[in-house]
């Protein structure tokens, strides 16, 4: 059950078949993220999403969602959704100790049932802020993919995400700026990245040293 969030039918379209009523229904709603994060823990049919879902155990927020299902009225479980909107507003996941958390996540999103299009994505992961461009098919033999990622981290996020710099760097002070591109075919898609770091400071253990701002 979805308790803290609203759903509405806009428009229907029932067929009756010998068996059945097969039904096309468009609607619009808010969700609770809670509520969402919830049901796909308690879903079988998302038990790939289960372990990565399970690291954020407590999940705020709200996401504006109009889209369009068709389905059986006998096996409604079973909806196939054809195309949809989704909007996130302030959504927060909060996580264990060790982990970085996910806040002030906004975005728009488009979809239907080749591609998602994201309009616009964008959070923190830490203290570092991230944005997320591009869409992204779901067919194998598509080349239409094209995804941008940027950020800019702080050190003591990167530090949590990498303990390994700890041991390899004397000095790691400041942010570093990332620009991360994929497109092309999705089975093995080509990547573009680039690296900020002119207001990182960088020092090896006597080898190496490069100052915030060069």
């Amino acid at each position: 059950t979805l308790e803290n969030s609203k759903l509405l039918v806009q428009e229907a379209t029932l067929e009756w078949t010998d068996s059945d009523i097969f039904m096309d229904l468009q609607g619009k709603g808010r969700l609770s993220a809670h509520d969402v994060h919830q049901a796909l823990l308690r879903d079988p049919r998302s038990q790939s999403f289960s372990e990565p879902l399970s690291l954020y155990p407590d999940v705020q927020g709200d996401m504006h969602l109009s889209t369009r299902a068709t389905g059986t009225l006998t096996n409604p479980s079973q909806m196939h959704i054809l195309d949809g909107d989704l909007v996130l507003d302030g959504m927060h996941l909060s996580t264990t100790e060790n982990r970085l958390p996910l806040h002030h996540i906004t975005g728009h999103l488009s979809f239907n049932e080749q591609q998602i299009h994201i309009h616009r994505f964008n959070g923190m992961v830490g203290k570092s802020p991230v944005d997320i461009k591009g869409q992204w098919s779901f067919r194998k033999d598509s080349k239409a993919s094209n995804l941008a990622m940027k950020g800019l981290w702080s050190s003591n996020d990167l530090q949590s995400l990498l303990p390994s710099v700890i041991q390899t760097f004397s000095a790691f002070e400041g942010q570093i700026g990332t620009t991360l591109t994929l497109s092309g075919p999705n089975l093995r898609p080509e990547y573009h990245a680039e690296l900020d770091l002119t207001n990182m400071a960088l020092a090896t253990k006597g080898l190496f040293q490069k100052p915030s701002g060069v």
